[in-house]
């Protein structure tokens, strides 16, 4: 709807509306059946302390695996939570099967929050998510992996914060132990 407004001198000012911006809608997240037994609000607790900062190197190797329970870098796959691929010239985080991860637009979320946004808005799959800053990613770590690592699973807040030239990327990550 366009509005006509008169001046003083008798002049007609048209003011536009603004144009209409296309919006894409994103398909539906399938639900993860590893993120359906999340309560929303569950007591965490700190799996050791907030912001971690890794720096994923990834030199030489298309692969970098990355285990969340710990933190730690360039880990056995077996026991990673998620990998850094940067084989095909565009960088991505992929999860490993047992994993439950969503995208949240908060990147200082609380475990709490990031539980209710893997629960209600889990990714599906073998998710690749593309490598770029202030990306926020919730994951909930596999359950059988870390206990057979003896440790307890995760509720982890995983940050892009930054993607340098030679191809290093450095995540900060805080951690919660999952109740129960």
């Amino acid at each position: 709807m366009a509005v006509a407004i008169t001046g003083s001198t008798g002049t007609v000012y048209r003011v536009a509306q603004p144009a209409r911006v296309a919006q894409t809608v994103a398909p539906a997240p399938v639900p993860d059946t590893a993120s359906s037994d999340l309560a929303p609000d569950p007591q965490f607790t700190a799996a050791y302390p907030m912001r971690q900062q890794l720096q994923l190197r990834p030199r030489g190797a298309c692969t970098l695996a990355v285990d969340l329970d710990e933190p730690r870098v360039n880990v056995d796959t077996t026991v990673a939570d998620l990998s850094l691929d940067s084989c095909a010239g565009h960088p991505a985080l992929t999860f490993a099967a047992g994993t439950a991860v969503s995208v949240t637009r908060n990147p200082g979320a609380t475990a709490g929050e990031c539980a209710e946004s893997i629960r209600t808005g889990a990714l599906g799959g073998r998710v690749r998510i593309p490598v770029q800053p202030r990306t926020a990613l919730c994951v909930a770590t596999s359950g059988p992996a870390a206990l057979a690592d003896g440790l307890t699973p995760k509720i982890a807040l995983v940050d892009v914060a930054a993607v340098a030239a030679d191809g290093t990327v450095v995540l900060v990550v805080s951690a919660w132990n999952q109740p129960g």
